[in-house]
């Protein structure tokens, strides 16, 4: 990486002259393409011995402004409608851990598995050295080289695959972010054979034992004594229309929809706009107990925990969800080096003091520049024309 040494015009741009020579210097050598080089990335300095370099300066990265990607990512799921989540930042972290900004709940996703960011105008992903590997298409891409991804196209993060969808679009809160995958990790266990929904069970009162299992997460159950009621409650102290519960983020929201008698949640009165109800709180109305239990979040919390499963070499071969008539096709294995129409329209970042120290980096342009003997003349012609301009100003003066 060459070190670009600041220039014979910067130089002097940047120096304090003499107080008499101060109005000349400023006409004679205007800030104007020095400031824009300093506030634009990517200007083209005045450098007699590199014509044309171009400096890609920090503040014109992403990484300064916080400049953000609007990525709209659908989880693929086999016989079910996709799961859509949208996500605006400079950069996305997939995998398995809490942490990340897209959680999928799969033992073939490593716990940091790929990085989406934003960088010199193109959206790149890259393998953080996952179990598994990732694939754009049927490319399966080396650990920890970036790949330009497109609009549209599909990637693989082991056997989950992920259409990315890149623009405008509204960011989904961390709570909605989390249902999806638990929605993701719901419908895996409904493909093995297992459904587990969250369930509200009535554990005291006349209708102890009941139980009401919220398995449509778009709809909303009514709780009360009506016969238009979900959970139907033998307790002449409820109200017709009692209560109401709806899904909300991650969670499900009770409200009290006007009952006489009111009801509680964890001690506290139920307001008429409603409050999130966690799992194993007590909700009394009228002479009944009612408790929410979701046992997806148990296997949500080993989904985390577990370990990497390695991928079946036969399980690179199956295609995306939704695309059974295709024939399956071998994977691919990229190369390791960049290809050249990438690395020669690629900028390089110049770190910055707060963001990392080094030394400022220069994309050379082909052909050859001044030598250092065209440096030299043009510093002593200069030298002159200072000199003389100011015995003239000194004369004057």
């Amino acid at each position: 990486m060459a070190t670009l040494a600041p220039s014979w015009a910067a130089r002097l741009a940047m120096a304090r002259p003499m107080p008499r020579l101060a109005p000349l210097m400023k006409r004679v050598f205007p800030l104007r393409s020095a400031t824009r080089a300093l506030l634009v990335g990517g200007a083209d300095l005045i450098t007699p011995n590199r014509p044309g370099a171009k400096v890609v300066l920090p503040w014109a990265d992403w990484r300064w402004w916080g400049q953000a990607m609007a990525l709209t990512v659908l989880i693929k799921q086999e016989g079910e409608d996709d799961l859509a989540l949208t996500l605006d930042a400079p950069r996305i972290v997939i995998g398995r851990s809490k942490a990340c900004d897209i959680q999928l709940p799969d033992p073939t996703v490593s716990a940091r598995h790929a990085v989406i960011r934003l960088q010199g105008g193109s959206n790149l992903i890259v393998d953080e050295g996952s179990t598994n590997g990732i694939a754009v298409g049927r490319v399966k891409l080396p650990a920890r080289t970036p790949r330009t991804v497109k609009n549209g196209e599909i990637v693989r993060i082991g056997r989950v695959w992920l259409e990315l969808r890149f623009g405008a679009g509204m960011a989904s809160k961390p709570a909605e972010v989390r249902a999806v995958a638990m929605d993701y990790l719901a419908g895996q266990l409904r493909a093995q054979g297992e459904a587990l929904a969250p369930y509200v069970e009535a554990t005291e009162g006349p209708a102890a034992g009941q139980r009401l299992e919220l398995s449509d997460s778009a709809r909303e159950y009514l709780v009360g004594r009506g016969a238009d009621a979900d959970l139907q409650l033998a307790d002449q102290r409820c109200s017709r229309r009692h209560v109401a519960l709806e899904r909300v983020g991650d969670g499900w929201r009770a409200r009290d929809l006007g009952s006489k008698q009111g009801a509680t949640l964890a001690g506290e009165p139920l307001p008429k706009e409603g409050v999130r109800w966690t799992d194993g709180a007590e909700l009394r109305l009228g002479d009944t107990t009612l408790v929410l239990k979701d046992p997806l979040r148990d296997a949500w919390e080993e989904a985390l925990g577990s370990g990497d499963v390695k991928m079946r070499p036969e399980e690179w071969e199956l295609g995306p969800p939704g695309h059974p008539s295709e024939p399956p096709a071998p994977v691919i294995e990229a190369p390791t080096e960049v290809a050249p129409e990438e690395a020669e329209e690629e900028d390089l970042y110049l770190p910055s003091p707060r963001l990392s120290a080094g030394p400022i980096a220069v994309v050379e342009p082909r052909g050859a520049g001044y030598a250092t003997v065209d440096l030299f003349v043009a510093l002593v012609a200069l030298a002159l024309i200072a000199i003389s301009i100011a015995g003239l100003m000194y004369v004057l003066g």
